[in-house]
């Protein structure tokens, strides 16, 4: 990986502004720039008709969140807005930074007015400021202002989150509001850097869209982020080698880029491996043999030209094809079939000392015996070329003690890099919001989410798309943990590429797009705006 673009925890933030206020910066003046960052980002990033009222109503809490909406409040009436400001406790000591704040509203002309006069009528035609609780919110949220967001959304104001919509927690995403709390933030602004919550569990479905303005302790973010090794990576093109993904030695042999070897199921079950193999072929591996019995050979045939087949029955069977065909990486799971056969192929996938992607079927057997299978993988001598690629339902088979109810645990983050220490290997825990965790390294996140959002990318066949694109990259040489990352982004990236209507087989064909885009700009497809580093492998 190139760099680091971090994604924190509340705690995080707040180290990143002690450290900024020890370096001189007071914490008033970053109260103000947060006020000026999210009436800019309101002017700039929402819909004109929220923007056009000149009436606004900001609910302030109880601490520095608080402070910055009385900031946003004060600037308002200084540009002529006509404001009310409701505080959910009004008579209660706010820290010293936001008594300030309030001090100089209520200075420039400003009333308090408590939340309870909050009413239809004050957010009616108003562009509403959810200025109550921030990224320290530990404790379910009083009802009071679950009903008053509700009601502002209810009433059609537009809704502007300062950090993030009061109710959710900043690490998780959880919802700590009643369960009837309906409310979508129009626009949340958050400051330096995204924070875990806005990218998982509820955080997602709770704001339209999230925008990171600066308040000028980007160094001090950047810091923190660099000697912390556990603070979460944000999976961007700026931060991948995908300068390597495009080949550019004029001599280049095809058993360089790597050959690379999927184990496919039985008659009427090829359909995943097929895919996995056509994907990996477009992605940049130099050979791909799809491996089968010997009743399925024909219908492989039928739909396969590039892609090579080969009987594959038993575990002599696979080590002679490793041996004869050169191969360099293994792709198992995909159609395998949770069956003898499969069990026998995977214990076999397991003892070769190759790079592997565990996939579907694959992950299924393994949960048969977990503990065993992961004694085997930090023992293997390519562990950190192996990479599991669970969505959430395998990943719960495969570590029942995390089987919690829904879809939404406590702290993804902790459960990825958890497995990642049991197994020793990558795990590449698949969703709209993808965590790639390797045991001792910095985890990393995909968003999907967003400007990024590509929910069509839901669909049967994709998860097997991206074991191909990984294998491929296994087989030329990169590392499991930077082959994952490189993948998933450039998943995520043909299915925007093609946009709704998607169907899997669509995805190993917007490929070649994604790789020429890269090729001729030096840069990510339609994201990054900075030149990407050259990076070798591994």
């Amino acid at each position: 990986m190139t760099a680091v673009a971090p994604i924190l925890t509340s705690a995080e933030m707040r180290a990143a502004e002690r450290a900024a206020m020890e370096r001189g910066i007071a914490g008033a003046m970053l109260m103000e720039r947060a006020g000026q960052a999210v009436l800019e980002a309101a002017r700039t990033d929402r819909p004109a008709r929220f923007w056009a009222p000149g009436q606004a109503a900001v609910l302030a809490g109880p601490g520095n969140n608080g402070g910055d909406g009385y900031v946003i409040a004060r600037l308002l009436r200084c540009e002529g807005w006509d404001v009310r400001l409701f505080a959910l406790d009004p008579a209660r000591a706010l820290p010293p930074d936001a008594a300030a704040a309030r001090s100089a509203f209520e200075t420039a002309g400003g009333v308090v007015e408590p939340l309870t006069a909050f009413t239809p009528d004050a957010a009616r035609g108003r562009l509403v400021f959810d200025a109550l609780f921030g990224t320290g919110l530990a404790r379910p949220i009083p009802p009071a202002v679950a009903r008053a967001l509700d009601m502002a959304a209810a009433e059609g104001a537009g809704l502007v989150a300062v950090d993030i919509l009061s109710g959710l927690d900043a690490d998780t995403g959880a919802l700590l509001a009643p369960a009837e709390m309906t409310a979508v933030a129009d626009l949340t602004v958050t400051f330096e850097a995204p924070k875990r919550g806005h990218y998982l569990g509820e955080g997602p479905r709770r704001s339209r869209t999230l925008a990171v303005r600066p308040i000028g302790i980007a160094a001090d973010v950047a810091a923190l982020a660099t000697q912390d090794s556990h603070v979460l990576g944000e999976i961007r093109a700026d931060t991948l080698p995908l300068g390597a993904l495009v080949p550019r030695d004029p001599l280049l042999h095809k058993y360089r880029r790597g050959h690379l070897l999927v184990i496919g199921g039985g008659v009427g079950k090829g359909g995943a491996a097929r895919l996995a193999a056509r994907a990996a072929l477009r992605f940049g591996a130099g050979l791909v043999t799809l491996a089968v019995p010997a009743a399925a050979i024909g219908e492989n045939a039928a739909r396969l030209d590039a892609v090579m087949l080969t009987v594959c029955e038993t575990e002599d069977d696979l080590a002679r094809i490793i041996r004869e065909r050169k191969i360099a990486a293994i792709v198992i799971g995909p159609g395998l079939g949770p069956d003898e056969r499969g069990r026998a192929l995977l214990d076999a996938a397991l003892e070769a000392a190759l790079p592997l992607v565990l996939d579907a079927d694959a992950l299924t057997l393994m949960a048969e015996s977990a503990e065993a299978c992961f004694a085997r993988l930090r023992r293997h001598p390519a562990r950190r070329s192996i990479v599991l690629t669970p969505h959430m339902g395998e990943f719960r088979r495969l570590f029942p003690q995390h089987a919690l109810a829904g879809d939404g645990p406590a702290d993804r983050v902790a459960l990825a890099v958890d497995a990642a220490e049991k197994t020793g290997a990558v795990v590449t825990l698949k969703g709209a919001a993808t965590l790639v965790a390797a045991d001792r390294m910095r985890p990393l996140l995909h968003p999907a989410l967003y400007g990024r959002a590509a929910p069509w990318l839901a669909t049967a066949g994709a998860g097997d798309v991206l074991a191909g694109m990984i294998g491929a990259l296994l087989a030329g040489g990169w590392a499991g943990r930077e082959a994952a990352a490189a993948a998933v982004w450039c998943h995520v990236e043909a299915a925007r590429l093609h946009g709704p209507g998607l169907v899997a087989e669509d995805l190993e064909r917007m490929l070649p797009a994604i790789l020429a885009r890269i090729g001729e700009q030096g840069m990510g497809a339609g994201e990054a705006k900075g030149r990407v580093s050259p990076a070798g492998r591994g």
